[in-house]
């Protein structure tokens, strides 16, 4: 068995289609407005990420 770990970051290395999928994933209703969600992130001083593969 075989572990994968999370990789933190703080880039912005993700699709407008990236960030929909996670957060309709969660049902978060913001995932349903993806253009302004994607913008949002891209204009933010400061975005943390956590990745547990690809």
């Amino acid at each position: 068995m075989t572990a994968n770990s999370l990789t933190y970051g703080f880039d912005k290395n993700f699709t407008q289609k990236d960030v929909e999928k996670l957060f309709l994933s969660v049902g978060w209703v913001s995932g349903c407005y993806p253009k302004r969600l994607y913008r949002a992130l891209m204009n933010s001083s400061l975005v943390v990420t956590a990745k547990d593969g690809d």
